[in-house]
């Protein structure tokens, strides 16, 4: 093992800034990719699907708000569900493609705690029920609990 960060699954709570370290990720691959920032888009996927990018990823420790996971799909919260429930680790790079969000996808935000004072970023996952349901749930993905 090299050592390299990015080979290890990261958990960005961890980082003293989220955005700087993932802003830092988009520079290196637009260097690597020999093209400018502007062109380059999030994009976000479970580890098993993969991701079109040159430089990605793995991104643990993440929560969620508003629903449950069977596998990897987000489901309705139960009544007697956690209100908050850890994600399985989820891969993040960019892309210059800007992938168009479909029906069987929600983009997701990300805040920094549960209070969500702090939006980070939007986060894409796959889904298989109507937006609006999770829309109305509330659905959200956090760094930190408190």
């Amino acid at each position: 093992s090299s050592g390299s960060l990015l080979e290890e699954e990261i958990d960005l709570n961890d980082v003293f800034r989220p955005l700087t370290f993932l802003n830092s990720l988009r520079q290196l691959t637009a260097r690597q990719n020999k093209c400018a920032m502007d062109v380059l888009h999030l994009i976000s996927a479970w580890p098993n699907a993969g991701i079109t990018s040159s430089l990605s990823i793995i991104v643990k420790g993440l929560l969620l708000q508003g629903a449950e996971l069977r596998g990897t799909s987000l489901v309705e919260a139960s009544n007697d569900a956690p209100e908050i429930i850890l994600m399985p680790s989820l891969s993040l790079g960019y892309s210059r493609e800007m992938l168009s969000h479909s029906s069987d996808e929600l983009v997701i935000p990300l805040y920094r705690d549960a209070t969500r004072e702090h939006f980070l970023l939007d986060i894409t996952l796959p889904i298989q029920k109507d937006a609006d349901v999770w829309i109305l749930a509330g659905l959200a993905i956090f760094l930190a609990d408190v």
